[in-house]
């Protein structure tokens, strides 16, 4: 696989210089999955709590996934928290020899080859993604990706 941009922290994507923190200052929005041009998109909008300051971040991220090649969204609990729903945990590369393996971090900014990506949420969901190329999307001047 393949990125333009780099894991910080196990929470955090960078790019170019800027760090986008996943965890506290985005919630997941929506994600969906493009069967015929095998393409898996993360949408993440800007949260609102009080602690986001406006111009500090983009209104709107995508992570984009193409040519993807394996795909796993897990159950949330079904004793979680609704509010929950769109925070995410971790994210973290993962080689794709251990798919069975889905409860463990690498601290590795960089993907290698055969990696997967996951996702881990604060509901317990987790989506792992194996692909040839991750782009994280930025939109800017709150102009839609």
């Amino acid at each position: 696989m393949t990125t333009n941009f780099e894991i910080e922290g196990n929470y955090a994507v960078r790019q170019d210089g800027r760090m986008y923190d996943l965890h506290n200052n985005f919630d997941v929005a929506s994600f969906h999955y493009e069967t015929s041009a095998r393409e898996f998109k993360i949408i993440w909008k800007k949260s609102k709590g009080d602690w986001i300051k406006p111009d500090d971040d983009p209104e709107e991220l995508v992570i984009l996934h193409k040519e993807v090649s394996f795909l796993l969204i897990t159950d949330m609990d079904k004793e979680r928290d609704e509010s929950n729903d769109t925070c995410l945990r971790d994210i973290t590369f993962f080689a794709s020899s251990h798919r069975n393996m889905n409860d463990s971090l690498v601290i590795q900014e960089k993907p290698n080859a055969d990696d997967d990506l996951l996702y881990f949420f604060e509901n317990e969901q987790i989506i792992r993604v194996g692909c040839a190329s991750a782009k994280l999307l930025v939109s800017l001047n709150n102009k839609n990706l």
